[in-house]
């Protein structure tokens, strides 16, 4: 399949592999996915086989590969026909690739090009078999004994060391995906050796299929049957039972010690009716052999981005209900923090605005108001002090209590708590079901768990009541706490500025003593309808600024008892029926009437300012606390949205199992 090809088809294959390549790549990076894909092998069979190589008329590459002094640069100079390739006794010396080639495959500059892109640089000509002893650029020899239709390399031995510190795998690895056959070399005791044949076995299967020749170095007392038997063991860990159709031979050669001390070239001998060596390789159809791998290739390529998908789809998804997660948890974090707000500004107002657009007659029922209330704060200043508990209104004295510190104490747990929740592994936080974004989140673990039924690291959701949920998730992976969350200035420093930026917020803004103005003269207007009583009652406003309760702020809570102004705070991420209430207990000294009427009149005042207060406190907290986990969440979404996209449509491209394609 030639890149420049005319047929549409392969164009749009080629387009597709080229997507993928980097799809993959990109989402593995930005998402670092947990998958069992082996990326760089994904990504070297794309790279050096199908995207570049997908000419059928380029030669075929055949590697010599083993294990140490199995007798590799001995195979090689008997197919060159002389010695080229360091002979050595000792396991590991050749540190470079040795190619072999005709030629005039060195004349074509394109073919040669392409062919040894997957090394990472053109082989250098070959000066000194020295030069094969130490690291560096591969090197070849032009031999014309070699087919004009091959190449062949003499890699490096890929089991020198041990499993923590192979000296040359990672560079025999790349070098062998490259090829299209592979001649595997063994000994009698190599033959069975589960972690070199595991090797080979990912390199002849694990994207594709390649063929193999099997060349068994043994004793001269080895009947056929036992060498025979021996590589069929080989192929079998190789391929499984199935190996047939891509085993091209097994052949065998004898222990010579003339051969081993480089004074001699290696005989080649066929087992079990097989071609001679070179015929055998001579006869490999390299349109077929290369049109048989693309095939098998494209399925596992299929497969493999397919796995990327789902493991990126998966990993979007918590990152979404994460993202969410925190979204709830930095609401919750805000209605902890007014737990206990100051709302007296808002009646302190209200009486201000009364007190000037008030009658000269009706200011001594305030004073007389005042000094009535004198007992009225000595008790509930008492009381207040036994009411303890989340469950009630917090009853705090102006007197005892300022509540300004108390707001501030809780603004600083609430963060703490909050920084802390970020902090974890997981999180868990409680929703409202009815809610929109609640119900997103839910939608989303139930797909995950229908999706992915055997993960055990799957969001949970755990029904609290018939409104309310708790969902819990783990952090993904992607988004490390640690660097997030303690990145800029210290936690403490935060602390403090969120403090600072939360100074006066107690006080009434211009646009919320807009809305008393309206709300006193609209009542006043309206006055002309209530008794005398009414207006005297309310003149006793003065002793709602300290007997009104704090605020208190409540989900789903029973608001019932005494009169009472029920705010409704604006709506949250994922918090439903959040409410401040300001009690007006009876001994104001209104009747029941009169304080549902005065809670009537101040609700959408308190709302007004409440709503205010507690957007701007969740913004802050966003600001100093949660702030850097969400930009981190949205920008790992954004950036993987693109390249998932074109995965999705790029795999579409590529045929699937069963296919003729």
């Amino acid at each position: 399949m030639r890149n420049n090809s005319g047929d549409g088809q392969l164009s749009e294959l080629h387009r597709a592999l080229i997507t993928i390549s980097h799809s993959v790549r990109t989402l593995h990076e930005v998402l670092r996915l947990e998958d069992k894909l082996d990326l760089d092998a994904f990504q070297q069979v794309l790279d050096s086989k199908l995207i570049i190589q997908l000419n059928p008329d380029y030669p075929l590459m055949v590697a010599i590969t083993g294990g140490g002094s199995t007798g590799k640069s001995s195979l090689f100079n008997a197919l060159m026909g002389r010695e080229i390739s360091a002979v050595k006794a000792r396991a590991g010396h050749s540190r470079r690739v040795l190619a072999g080639m005709h030629s005039s495959v060195r004349a074509e500059e394109d073919f040669f090009k392409s062919l040894f892109s997957a090394f990472g640089a053109l082989p250098e000509p070959l000066n000194s078999i020295e030069e094969l002893l130490t690291p560096g650029t591969p090197r070849f020899v032009a031999c014309d004994e070699v087919p004009t239709n091959m190449v062949v390399l003499d890699t490096p031995d890929f089991d020198t060391g041990d499993r923590e510190s192979y000296a040359n795998r990672e560079l025999a690895k790349p070098v062998l995906e490259a090829c299209d056959v592979l001649v595997y070399i063994f000994t009698n005791a190599t033959y069975n050796n589960r972690e070199n044949t595991g090797f080979m076995r990912q390199v002849l299967t694990g994207i594709g299929s390649r063929k193999v020749a099997l060349v068994y170095r043994c004793s001269r007392t080895y009947s056929e049957d036992e060498v025979v038997q021996h590589a069929q063991t080989v192929a079998r860990n190789l391929y499984g039972d199935e190996f047939g159709e891509n085993l091209v031979g097994i052949y065998r050669v004898n222990e010579d010690d003339v051969v081993a001390a480089g004074k001699g070239l290696m005989k080649v001998e066929p087992v079990a009716g097989c071609l001679p060596f070179a015929a055998m390789l001579t006869s490999l159809d390299r349109t077929q052999t290369r049109a048989d791998f693309v095939r098998s290739a494209l399925l596992d390529i299929r497969r493999d981005a397919q796995m990327t998908l789902d493991s990126a789809a998966l990993t979007r998804m918590q990152l979404e209900v994460y993202g969410d997660a925190v979204q709830v948890a930095t609401s919750w974090a805000a209605a902890e923090a007014l737990k206990a707000f100051p709302a007296a500004a808002v009646s302190k107002r209200m009486l201000e605005i009364w007190e000037e657009s008030a009658p000269r007659s009706k200011k001594v029922f305030r004073s007389i108001g005042k000094v009535a209330a004198w007992p009225a704060q000595r008790l509930l200043a008492a009381g207040s002090r036994l009411w303890g508990g989340r469950s009630k209104p917090e009853m705090l004295s102006e007197e005892s209590v300022d509540p300004n510190k108390v707001f501030r104490e809780n603004l600083q747990l609430s963060s703490n708590t909050l920084r802390n929740k970020l902090m974890n592994r997981d999180i868990t936080v409680e929703a409202a079901r009815r809610n929109q974004e609640c119900r997103h989140m839910i939608q989303l673990v139930e797909k995950m768990r229908a999706s992915w039924q055997s993960r055990v690291d799957l969001p949970v959701v755990e029904e609290v009541n018939k409104s309310c949920v708790n969902i819990r998730i783990s952090r993904p992976t992607v988004l490390e706490a640690d660097k997030l969350m303690n990145a800029g200035v210290l936690w403490k420093q935060r602390l403090q500025h969120l403090c600072e930026e939360t100074a006066g917020m107690g006080e009434v803004s211009p646009q919320i003593d807009q809305q008393l103005f309206a709300l006193v003269n609209k009542f006043r207007a309206e006055m002309g309808t209530w008794s005398k009583r009414g207006e005297l009652a309310l003149s006793s406003l003065p002793t709602l600024a300290t007997l009104g309760a704090l605020t208190y702020v409540v989900c789903s809570g029973d608001l019932a008892g005494a009169a009472t102004i029920q705010a409704k705070v604006v709506a949250m991420f994922g918090l439903n029926d959040l409410w401040a209430l300001a009690a007006i207990p009876a001994s104001t000294g209104l009747d029941k009437i009169h304080r549902d009427k005065l809670a009537k009149l101040l609700q959408p005042i308190y709302e007004s300012w409440l709503n205010e207060k507690i957007v701007k406190i969740r913004d802050l907290q966003e600001k100093y606390v949660s702030g850097s986990m969400l930009a981190a969440v949205e920008e790992t979404l954004d950036e993987s949205r693109k390249p998932f996209a074109e995965l999705a449509a790029a795999i579409q491209q590529l045929p699937k199992g069963g296919s003729n394609e």
